[in-house]
């Protein structure tokens, strides 16, 4: 019952097993947009998810707003409260 709870989640919130498994949450992290779509490309290999499953660019970006603040900066579109686990460059926004 516990799995297919978790499939249903899934299913009904495809961004939700990514943003658990990739990222980290909290109002000072940031992540440029490309870098989470980079992310997100990787980890849907990873996870064997069919392209067809997929979120393309575009799609990715308007979920991701849904759940984060979206900003612009010199280098493009920034999600604010979010950032990548094991970035090793990611800074904290303040």
């Amino acid at each position: 019952m516990a799995d297919s709870t978790a499939e249903y989640q899934v299913e009904s919130d495809p961004l939700a097993a990514f943003l658990e498994e990739s990222c980290i949450v909290g109002e000072t992290y940031h992540v440029r947009g490309g870098q989470l779509y980079g992310a997100y490309s990787r980890w849907a290999d990873a996870a064997g998810l069919p392209k067809a499953e997929r979120f393309n660019q575009t799609s990715l970006g308007r979920d991701v707003s849904k759940r984060f603040d979206k900003g612009r900066s010199e280098h493009g579109i920034v999600y604010r409260g979010v950032g990548l686990l094991g970035d090793t460059t990611q800074t904290e926004y303040s």
